[in-house]
């Protein structure tokens, strides 16, 4: 794996933990339409790094499942919430 990819990672990583953080605070502060929000842009970059997982290297049958079941929990994250 290229250092770009890696570093393009990382970067998704902290920024997914700066929404679900930015998410916790207002769901303390119910505040649930900004929260929810910030929990979806917490999923769409999860579907990045899963994406990114997905694509580099092989694509195998559970790197196939397991990014289809991070597609499908955005919704049912969105619905729960």
């Amino acid at each position: 794996m290229s250092p770009g990819v890696i570093f393009i990672g990382f970067a998704l990583m902290l920024i997914c933990a700066g929404f679900v953080s930015l998410f916790l605070r207002d769901f303390h502060a119910k505040r649930f339409v900004r929260a929810l929000v910030f929990k979806g842009c917490a999923s769409i970059c999860f579907i990045g790094l899963g994406a990114m997982t997905l694509f580099s290297g092989e694509a195998s049958t559970p790197k196939i499942l397991i990014f289809v079941g991070i597609c499908l929990g955005i919704f049912g994250d969105e619905i729960i919430a």
